[in-house]
């Protein structure tokens, strides 16, 4: 059982090779709206969705609690949507967030600029240099998103397991060669290391959003790593006493684990231990 992160620029035809993917494999396709619907869903704020949801951030927003809650927010839906397994998670950073999970194939398609403004003028039926306009617009937000929110250049090749240009091959010779590049690279025992990492990944990663968005708990970068039973905090806070809440919360949340802190206290400038 595998997972497919797929990244894709803007009108390389990398929707419809999904598309394909899906129907040849048999495994369910996450698209970008699907992942947008799960987030909101999830609990987080219609109203501050369209501040941070691809988008340019200011300085002020960059440093907001909004950005830090829609990126827990969104790592929480990426993990769900990997738990599932068989499936194609598309766009929204899951290349550069699964890309490290035993059983995730990292894909990304790319073509040259002028193809896929001639695609998109040819669909859209506009002027030549307004489809170069549209093309270099989404592929500097796409840009911006990755580099904001997971701190990554997409245009990286070392960030992906599979790069192709979709301009010198058919949709359907791309859409074989990762379904072969899957089935001969995800053995049964990566599917199962996979697993385990994402079953610790979604136990972390639910208690850092339920401390957020339940509790309120202000520790900025909060995060949390799982060993064994254990379960350790990690993140800067202004107070002692506002790591002592977040560790006696947590506790209440799931009493079966153990919770430790590595917390930097700021006006201690040491970490935080209980």
């Amino acid at each position: 059982m595998a997972v497919i992160a797929v990244s894709r620029q803007y009108y390389s035809s990398g929707d419809e090779i999904c598309t394909l993917l899906a129907e040849k494999s048999g495994y369910k396709v996450y698209t970008r709206k699907d992942i947008e619907r799960l987030i909101v869903k999830n609990g987080f704020s219609v109203k501050n969705f369209s501040k941070f949801n691809d988008k340019s951030l200011n300085v002020f927003l960059k440093f907001s609690r909004g950005k830090d809650e829609y990126l827990e927010n969104l790592k929480l839906v990426l993990f769900e949507c990997a738990s599932e397994n068989n499936c194609i998670i598309v766009g929204r950073g899951a290349t550069s967030l699964l890309r490290e999970i035993s059983n995730v194939v990292s894909i990304r398609f790319t073509s040259p600029f002028e193809h896929r403004a001639e695609r998109l003028q040819l669909n859209e039926k506009c002027e030549n240099i307004i489809a170069k306009r549209n093309v270099f617009k989404e592929d500097r937000k796409q840009a911006n998103f990755y580099k904001t929110y997971f701190k990554t250049k997409v245009s990286d090749s070392s960030c992906y397991d599979f790069t192709v240009s979709t301009e010198k091959f058919s949709k359907d010779a791309i859409a074989d060669a990762v379904l072969s590049l899957v089935g001969k690279t995800i053995t049964s025992d990566k599917e199962e290391e996979g697993n385990i990492e994402l079953d610790k990944l979604l136990i972390c990663q639910r208690i850092v959003n339920v401390l957020l968005s339940v509790y309120d708990i202000n520790i900025t970068n909060l995060k949390a790593t799982l060993g064994g039973r254990t379960i350790t905090l990690h993140g800067i806070a202004d107070s002692s006493a506002i790591v002592d809440r977040a560790l006696t919360m947590a506790a209440l949340e799931l009493p079966e684990y153990k919770f430790e802190s590595d917390v930097t206290v700021v006006q201690d400038s040491i970490p935080f231990r209980r």
